[in-house]
């Protein structure tokens, strides 16, 4: 027993040594980690690492191995205690030591305790290691900032003050672009993390289809199942042996009731047989009968169709006969006198021509256009087909024929697609209920690229813009609109009333919805934009955004476009874009001219040698979403993917147009016909597919991240120019300012010497 306790009280005191030390070890580290300062590391005679650090540092490797020491000793000492307390165990389990059970049991307990103390303690020790190992992580860090500081001191003590300078601006310039670069990761970061949180839902959704589909199986198994025993029973009930015995004993049991419930189950199942068969024969009489009307129908289309085709042969006839004639008078010599003939003969034909063609302007439901009682086309949009007319009657009826050869040449070219385009989204809409929001994924993101179609376009455009407006509209309440809309027409002194009203025909005086003053699009119009000056008093009103806003009302009712105004002007675009100094637009104009110079070099060469301002024909596509001077089925399929993408593929379209028609603009020769064909390109493009195509294929890669540091660098530039301008108009101010009060001051003298004059 002295034994055993003088060998616990030299561990307690070995265990306590070893605590000592260990918190001496980690105060001291501590302490001198504290006091290390810049002027310890560094020498400024000799620009080395002090003794001090040095000092500092062997003192905590020195503390590292006696705690390693500490450790393995307290290890073994631990083993060891255990090793004795087995032997002891083995020993007091002895007959003739039972005696002296109950010390030793006393004596274990207060070793396990003792044990449990020191690991309590050894785990004290660990932390505090670990906390000794991240000051020195951290005094590393340090000493790696001061020897890069030692290291440029050393470069800079060699160099003059200008080397200085161009050193401290090369690490400027670094910094600022190391800045840069984490912005775009942050920004990319959370495109990441919101592309994770879409393909969580959808897998979320396919869990539950699965887990759906998973139940529907087990119920149907069990049916089955079911319907197999049930089968089963009635197989060994109606044995043809078992039925012959029945029949024999018929006479003897009258009344046997498993005859009877046999026969009455056999019934029952004939009864549903029959039902089945009736129903069956009722759906394929229906059947019938809706193939047979579709036949009608197909019959009727063909028979008019036929009759259309006979008329156009008709009337193709008449063309080539009246013009094989002009052919011929043009042909013959001229006679004295005859000149006058013929150019009867020729004004005749070419006014029965457009009168032919006036009067083939008839309504079509397969094209989807009406004409007014003006005698106007409009498309299916409202909006007024061909533009207006020229001068030239006959120039203006070739190129309104030229241009409905093509859009006919397009559409039989791209059928096969309209109906796949067709067939996917009513498949995508089926799965879309109405109380089920949009959500991002690869599916709708390809749709949509492929283009909504007219009568889906409603619900799509309203769920994408519901992705960024959604959260703002439930805390804002259902009622903000019409609280935004009551004062903006008791506000008389806004600001914005009188420009919006100048540009409320201005927005699409082509579009029979928005061209009179007493249109309902223009009251719509009126009130969503008067409505957004009171939301938004930072833009107010802007030009540029009716457009945006009256696009929407094609489509959509009046809250629902407002919401769509906000969500372009302040989510879907960048910010600055729609202020006073429209800084976001002209740093988007000059990431477009670096994207020209490199998707187009042998253009933006041709463009710079001929002093040809891109933005000068781009900006109003930006600043309208390509609404101004572009044809409606064009813009509208920019849109489409715009407001779900955002304002990234703004610049996937511009330079898809400019590719598309680059080969002619390398054909102008000077500035005014680059100018003019420049003007028309919007106009002029009718290839939906081919722009897409160049958008979404060629174009590629066209990576976000060099986008948004492009824009991130001219933004600061045209900032830094908007404060220089600033600058400048407040000087020019004050010297306008001092000038006059300088002329009144001479106004003033040369009064005074008039009246002593007098």
């Amino acid at each position: 027993e002295s034994e055993h306790g003088s060998i616990f009280t030299s561990d307690s005191n070995i265990c306590q040594n070893v605590t000592n030390q260990s918190s001496s070890s980690a105060t001291l580290t501590a302490n001198k980690s504290k006091s290390l300062s810049f002027d310890d590391i560094h020498s400024p005679t000799t620009n080395a690492v002090s003794p001090s650090f040095i000092n500092a540092t062997n003192g905590k490797l020195k503390f590292i191995s006696v705690l390693k020491n500490n450790f393995k000793i307290m290890k073994d000492t631990v083993k060891e205690k255990k090793m004795n307390l087995i032997a002891k165990q083995t020993v007091l389990t002895s007959p003739e030591n039972a005696l002296n059970t109950a010390l030793y049991c006393y004596r274990c307990k207060t070793l396990g305790d003792e044990l449990l103390s020191m690991k309590e303690e050894l785990k004290t020790t660990e932390e505090e290691l670990n906390a000794n190992r991240a000051i020195a992580g951290q005094l590393q860090k340090e000493v790696d900032v001061m020897k890069a500081g030692m290291s440029t001191r050393k470069d800079c003590e060699k160099k003059s003050e200008e080397e200085i300078m161009q050193v401290l601006h090369l690490k400027d310039k670094h910094i600022v672009e190391l800045e840069h670069s984490l912005a775009a990761l942050l920004e990319e970061k959370n495109m990441l993390v919101q592309e994770q949180r879409c393909n969580d839902n959808t897998l979320k959704n396919l869990g539950d289809q699965i887990s759906m589909f998973q139940q529907t199986l087990a119920v149907k198994d069990e049916m089955i199942i079911s319907l197999t025993n049930t089968n089963q029973e009635l197989n060994n009930t109606i044995n043809p042996g078992l039925t012959i015995v029945e029949e024999k004993s018929d006479g003897i049991f009258p009344n046997n009731p498993t005859s009877v419930t046999v026969d009455r189950k056999e019934l029952e199942r004939l009864n549903d047989m029959c039902k089945a068969y009736e129903d069956q024969n009722k759906f394929l009489t229906n059947e019938i009968l809706e193939l047979n009307a579709l036949r009608q129908d197909d019959e009727t289309r063909e028979r008019l169709l036929r009759l259309r085709i006979d008329n156009l042969e008709a009337q193709f006839c008449q063309l080539s006969s009246k013009y094989l004639y002009l052919l011929n008078e043009i042909q013959t010599p001229v006679r004295g006198g005859d000149e006058n003939k013929n150019q009867d003969i020729v004004n005749q034909l070419i006014q029965e021509a457009l009168e032919s063609e006036t009067e083939s302007q008839d309504v079509d439901e397969n094209q989807r256009t009406f004409t007014s009682s003006q005698g106007k086309e409009y498309d299916c949009y409202g909006f007024l087909k061909f533009g207006h007319e020229d001068g030239n009657v006959l120039v203006t009826r070739a190129k309104i024929l030229q241009r409905k050869s093509l859009e006919i040449e397009y559409q039989i070219r791209d059928a096969d697609e309209e109906i796949s385009k067709q067939i996917k989204w009513e498949n995508f809409m089926v799965g879309l209920s109405p109380n089920k929001h949009l959500v991002r994924s690869t599916d709708i993101k390809f749709l949509l690229r492929q283009g909504v179609p007219h009568q889906y376009r409603e619900k799509i455009w309203k769920g994408c813009n519901n992705l960024y407006v959604r959260q703002t509209r439930i805390k804002l309440g259902n009622k903000y609109y019409k609280h935004l809309e009551e004062r903006a027409k008791n506000n008389k002194s806004n600001p914005a009333i009188k420009q919006i009203e100048l540009d409320l025909l201005r927005t699409l005086p082509d579009n029979k919805y928005f061209d009179k003053i007493d249109s309902p699009g223009i009251k719509k119009l009126r009130r969503i934009l008067l409505s957004y000056s009171i939301h938004n008093p930072l833009i107010g009103y802007c030009q540029g955004i009716n457009r945006i806003a009256a696009i929407a009302l094609l489509f959509l009712c009046e809250e629902d476009a407002f919401w769509c105004l906000v969500a372009v002007t302040e989510h879907l675009m960048p910010a600055d874009y729609y202020t006073v100094t429209l800084a976001g637009a002209q740093a988007d104009q000059r990431v477009l001219k670096d994207l020209v110079q490199e998707k187009c070099p042998k253009l933006f060469a041709h463009l710079e040698a001929n002093d040809v301002d891109l933005s000068f024909f781009t900006f109003n596509w930006f600043l309208t979403v390509f609404v101004d001077g572009v044809n409606p089925e064009l813009f509208l399929r920019v849109w489409d993917v715009f407001l779900y993408e955002g304002s990234k593929v703004l610049f996937r379209f511009a330079l898809a147009f400019l590719k598309y028609g680059e080969d002619e603009i390398l054909k102008q020769l000077n500035n005014l016909t680059i100018n003019r064909y420049m003007r028309m390109l919007g106009e002029t493009i009718t290839d939906v597919r081919r722009i897409y195509t160049i958008a979404f294929s060629e174009l590629n890669p066209f990576p976000m991240r060099s986008i948004s540091s492009k824009r991130q660098y001219h933004l600061q530039q045209v900032k830094l120019e908007l404060e220089e301008l600033e600058k400048i108009r407040r000087e020019l101010r004050s010297t306008r300012e001092e000038s006059e009060q300088y002329q009144d001051r001479q106004d003033d003298l040369s009064e005074d010497e008039i009246d002593d004059e007098g």
